[in-house]
C-alpha cells in the first residue's frame, strides 16, 4: 500500500502547483498525467494477457463450378392405340336432320 500512497502523494502535489499556474500549464499536466495512465493500462494488459504464438495459415480457396447437369424427365405417356373396332360410317349432315328411311 506504500505504492498507492506515494502516488496520491505525488498527484496531491501536482494539484497544488497546478492550482496556482494558468490554464495552458494545467491543461499540459492533465495530457501528461493521461498518457502516463494510458501506458500503465496498456502495460498491465499485456501483462495479464496470456502469451499465444500466432502463424500465418493459408487457406485454399474452393472454386465454384457450375455444371450443366441433365434431369430425367418423367416418361411420357404412349399415344392411345387406334381400336380394332370396324370404323361406323356416319350419314351427312343433310341426310342427319331427317329421319332415315329404310329400303324395303
Amino acid at each position: 500500500m506504500s505504492a498507492i500512497s506515494d502516488i496520491q502523494q505525488a498527484l496531491n502535489a501536482i494539484r497544488q502547483s497546478t492550482d496556482e499556474a494558468n490554464w495552458q500549464t494545467r491543461l499540459e499536466v492533465l495530457e501528461l498525467i493521461l498518457s502516463t495512465s494510458a501506458s500503465i493500462v496498456s502495460r498491465a494488459r499485456q501483462l495479464t494477457e496470456p502469451r499465444t504464438k500466432t502463424r500465418t495459415v493459408t487457406i485454399p480457396k474452393t472454386r465454384v463450378v457450375k455444371r450443366v447437369v441433365d434431369v430425367p424427365t418423367p416418361p411420357k405417356p404412349a399415344p392411345a392405340k387406334p381400336s380394332l373396332a370396324p370404323i361406323r360410317p356416319q350419314l351427312p349432315r343433310a341426310a342427319a336432320s331427317r329421319p332415315a328411311q329404310r329400303p324395303q
